[in-house]
């Protein structure tokens, strides 16, 4: 149980710090190919307990200088992507 609280509490760290930092105006042009990575790579952190997906993906997004409504596009589409995965593989 003590691990499962430090995990909730370092979701929440990685949900805090973004919303902190300046914002950027960044849009789906002006983002390079290692945004796009570093986004992914945020919502691979949902592979450990306790972390969210969206908002992690959500999080590096907005600390790589994307928009909040950008960013949560992005998210919600990485997301679409695993669901679609998962729904495949169940009716498989």
């Amino acid at each position: 149980m003590p691990y499962l609280t430090l995990l909730f509490l370092a979701n929440g760290i990685i949900l805090y710090i973004p919303g902190h930092l300046s914002q950027g105006n960044k849009d789906s042009r002006s983002m390079s190919p290692m945004d796009g990575i570093l986004i992914g790579l945020g919502a691979a952190l949902a592979m450990i307990p306790g972390i969210s997906r969206i908002g992690a993906a959500v999080s590096v997004a907005g600390s790589r200088g994307a928009g909040k409504e950008h960013a949560l596009r992005w998210a919600l589409l990485l997301n679409l992507a695993a669901l679609l995965v998962v729904v495949g593989y169940d009716f498989y």
